[in-house]
C-alpha cells in the first residue's frame, strides 16, 4: 500500500523553524550555516516560506516583491529565489506543492507575475513557468582593447551612502529599464545587491560618466585578483550609457585597466550594443542563463502590461492552466493606445489556444507565436498568430540582475 504523506507550507514562526530551513537550504543549495553567516537578516524572514513533510521542515523558498518591465510598463512581480528541498525529501511532491502555494499567495496579494532563475526547468514547467529571457555574461581581454577616440566626458569615482548613489544612478538605469522587456523595477533589496559584494558587507566601486556635471552613464564594478596570478579581472556588476560618447568613454575606462587586469566580464543582451563599439571580435560568451516567468493571473497580467500605441486590435485567447483554475477560460484582449482591456468571452473560429507555459513565453517576448506553435504550446489560425506577433513584439527580454 502506498504511504500517504502530509505536506504543509507556511511562514516561518520561530527560530527553530528558521534553523530547519537554513539546514535544508545548506543541504540542497550552497547556503552557509547560520552561525557562519546569518543570511536571513539580508533576506528578510517575512519573505521566507517553509515546507514541512510529515511535520519536519525539509525546504522552503524566498519571494521578493518588485516590478518587471514589459511593453514600457512595470508589472508587479514576485521574484522567487532560494528554492530548495532537502535531498532525502524529494520525490514526494513537496516542491510542486510549495510552488503552487506560492502562486496562490501571490494572486491573493494582487501580484500577476512570478519570475525566477531555474536550477532545473522540468520542475518549473510542471507548474506553468515558461522560458522568458536571458542573462548573458561576456568576457573580453582588456589587452585587446585599443580605444582611439577619447571623448570630453569624464569618468569619476562616486562615493557616499547607498541612498545618494541610488539617487544618481537610478534615473539612468530606469531610462534603459522602461525600454527593455524583462528589466526589474529594482527594490531596495535589489539595489543593495548592486552596491554590495556577496555577503552584504563590502561595497563595490561606483563610477559615473558625466559631461559638465550631468551624468550620462555609470559603472558598478569589482577588481578581483585571479588566483595564483599577479593579475586580476574587472567584474562589472552593472553599467549603463545613455549616449554614444558615454559608451565610448566606458570602454576607455575599461582599457585603462590593461596594465594589471587580464579581462573584463559583464552581462548584457544577446544583441549587445556595447560590442558594436569595439574594433575587433575578441569577446566571448562566458555564461548564458535563461530565466523563467509564470503568469499568475492572466487577466491582470495582460491588463498591466504595455503595448505599442500604434496598435489597435483585439484577439481571443483560450488559456489552459492545469494548476491555477482562475486562469482557465477564453479571454478577449482588446488593445488601444498602448493599454489593454480583458474580458471573458466564448471561443470562435479565430480563437487561439495556449498552454499557460506558452503564454508566459509569449508575454515577455521571448518566443514568437510561430515558435510556440511549433512546440505544440499554441494552436490557432494564421491571422490570429500574426496579430499576436504584433501585440507582443518588442526588444529581446533580458535583465542584468540575478536573484
Amino acid at each position: 500500500m502506498k504511504q500517504e504523506h502530509s505536506i504543509e507550507i507556511s511562514r516561518v514562526q520561530d527560530q527553530e523553524e528558521l534553523k530547519g530551513l537554513a539546514d535544508a537550504l545548506r543541504r540542497s543549495l550552497w547556503f552557509p550555516r547560520l552561525e557562519d553567516d546569518d543570511w536571513t537578516v539580508r533576506e528578510g524572514v517575512e519573505r521566507l516560506r517553509i515546507a514541512r513533510l510529515d511535520g519536519e521542515v525539509v525546504g522552503g523558498l524566498s519571494c521578493h516583491l518588485m516590478g518587471q518591465w514589459f511593453g514600457g510598463r512595470s508589472v508587479p512581480m514576485g521574484a522567487i529565489r532560494a528554492v530548495g528541498i532537502r535531498p532525502d525529501a524529494r520525490m514526494y511532491g513537496v516542491a510542486h506543492t510549495m510552488l503552487t502555494s506560492n502562486l496562490t499567495e501571490l494572486r491573493e496579494a494582487g501580484i500577476p507575475l512570478a519570475s525566477l532563475y531555474p536550477a532545473t526547468q522540468r520542475l518549473y514547467r510542471s507548474v506553468g513557468y515558461g522560458s522568458a529571457g536571458t542573462m548573458v555574461w561576456y568576457r573580453q581581454p582588456i589587452s585587446e582593447l585599443h580605444p582611439t577616440t577619447r571623448t570630453e566626458l569624464r569618468v569619476r569615482g562616486l562615493s557616499g551612502s547607498m541612498e545618494m548613489l541610488r539617487e544618481v544612478l537610478e534615473p539612468l538605469y530606469r531610462a534603459r529599464a522602461e525600454r527593455t522587456n524583462g528589466h526589474l523595477e529594482r527594490s531596495d533589496w535589489m539595489w543593495d545587491r548592486c552596491f554590495l559584494k556577496p555577503g552584504g558587507k563590502q561595497p563595490r566601486d561606483v563610477y559615473v560618466v558625466d559631461r559638465d556635471g550631468k551624468a550620462e552613464g555609470y559603472v558598478i564594478c569589482d577588481h578581483e585578483r585571479i588566483p595564483d596570478q599577479f593579475r586580476g579581472r574587472l567584474e562589472i556588476r552593472d553599467w549603463q550609457a545613455t549616449t554614444p560618447e558615454a559608451m565610448r568613454q566606458l570602454w576607455c575606462f575599461v582599457a585603462d585597466h590593461r596594465s594589471h587586469m587580464e579581462f573584463v566580464r559583464w552581462h548584457g543582451p544577446r544583441a549587445e550594443p556595447m560590442l558594436a563599439m569595439l574594433d575587433q571580435h575578441q569577446w566571448e560568451i562566458d555564461v548564458s542563463l535563461t530565466w523563467m516567468t509564470r503568469i499568475v493571473d492572466v487577466v491582470e497580467a495582460l491588463r498591466k502590461r504595455g503595448y505599442s500605441p500604434a496598435l489597435s486590435t483585439q484577439v481571443s485567447l483560450r488559456v489552459e492552466d492545469p494548476c491555477l483554475p482562475w486562469n482557465r477560460g477564453c479571454w478577449r484582449l482588446v488593445v488601444e493606445n498602448g493599454l489593454a482591456n480583458v474580458t471573458e468571452t466564448t471561443p470562435d473560429s479565430k480563437t487561439a489556444t495556449l498552454q499557460v507555459q506558452g503564454l508566459s513565453s509569449l508575454y515577455t517576448g521571448y518566443l514568437s507565436p510561430y515558435s510556440l506553435e511549433q512546440m505544440g504550446l499554441l494552436q490557432g489560425p494564421s491571422d490570429t498568430l500574426a496579430e499576436l506577433a504584433l501585440l507582443f513584439a518588442g526588444g529581446e527580454p533580458w535583465m542584468p540582475d540575478m536573484f
